[in-house]
């Protein structure tokens, strides 16, 4: 294990009783250190770090939250304070807290001038994302925000598959959970991997807790999204001019790592690897989703 001193430091900010930040902290300071992990991570094609990582910070507003999660994953400093946490890193993570007002913590990270990974949802609202996108322009924020399922192993496999056979022109994707921009952020996140920015229209036909919803490409792509409580993990059905391919997304560890390496890769390279147009467009489909559910419109919503 490299010395701190040579070692490329995080501090987790927020969120910390929470499933992410649990998950990411373990990733960095107890997987990437196990010899096993990594001969069993090398030979499943996993990404390298391109720095030796650790999670060195802790902060919360409850501190008795980042005293367990220092203690559980060997975190050398749970902090009282929010600058003291951002005093002594090279970046930060502001995991999902579940509330979604995660994004409280985001402008004070920004102030600081770290680079940062701001969790999903980037914000409720899309005209609030809006307003986080705004500030980091002004701060020259060197920031993404993203669903990991924008990193799939499975689907990123597949690529040159879908490639020789012309491209996806049909996608159904499902998730879990029933909440549209909360999760639904993961299958629409995969599927728009493969299509891209330029969404047309979107129309809701489901009701709140039980999404359906149709989403048109400028380029005559078509997605549809099932986000429903009944639903049991994440899949996805892709219609290319040749064939039709059914994926199941399993690999949870692959796709955290490979966004925690992403965020690596951004301080090195200061390329963003999401651009927060691409999250924007994103967090509007979602929310309008939501309103249409919330009010029971089913007409085609232009974009």
């Amino acid at each position: 294990m490299s010395n701190e001193s040579t070692t490329f430091r995080l501090a987790m900010v927020g969120g910390l009783d929470k499933n992410h930040a649990n998950t990411f902290s373990k990733l960095i300071n107890i997987d990437q250190y196990d010899e096993e992990t990594q001969v069993r991570d090398r030979q499943q094609g996993f990404p390298q770090m391109p720095v030796p990582v650790r999670v060195t910070a802790a902060w919360d507003e409850d501190f008795a939250k980042a005293q367990t999660l220092a203690e559980t994953y060997g975190i050398d400093h749970p902090c009282r304070t929010l600058d003291e946490a951002l005093g002594q890193v090279d970046a930060v993570i502001i995991p999902d807290d579940v509330d979604m007002t995660h994004q409280r913590w985001a402008l004070p990270v920004m102030k600081s001038g770290l680079p940062y990974f701001h969790d999903k949802p980037l914000a409720p609202t899309y005209k609030e994302a809006e307003e986080i996108v705004e500030l980091a322009r002004e701060h020259n924020a060197l920031m993404f925000s993203s669903s990991a399922l924008a990193f799939t192993r499975e689907l990123t496999e597949l690529q040159p598959k879908l490639d020789e056979e012309g491209g996806v022109e049909l996608a159904m994707a499902t998730g879990p959970n029933g909440k549209f921009l909360f999760y639904g952020i993961h299958p629409f996140s995969a599927v728009y991997s493969l299509f891209g920015p330029g969404i047309a229209s979107v129309q809701n036909t489901g009701l709140p807790g039980r999404h359906a919803a149709r989403v048109e490409w400028k380029n005559g792509k078509t997605g549809i999204f099932v986000v429903d409580a009944r639903a049991k993990g994440f899949s996805v059905m892709l219609h290319t001019q040749k064939a039709a391919h059914t994926v199941a997304i399993r690999d949870a560890r692959y796709f955290y790592f490979n966004m925690l390496v992403q965020l690596v890769k951004m301080a090195q390279t200061r390329e963003i690897p999401v651009p927060w147009e691409d999250t924007l467009e994103i967090i509007r489909v979602l929310d309008t989703v939501e309103e249409s559910a919330q009010k029971q419109d089913t007409s085609v919503i232009e974009l």
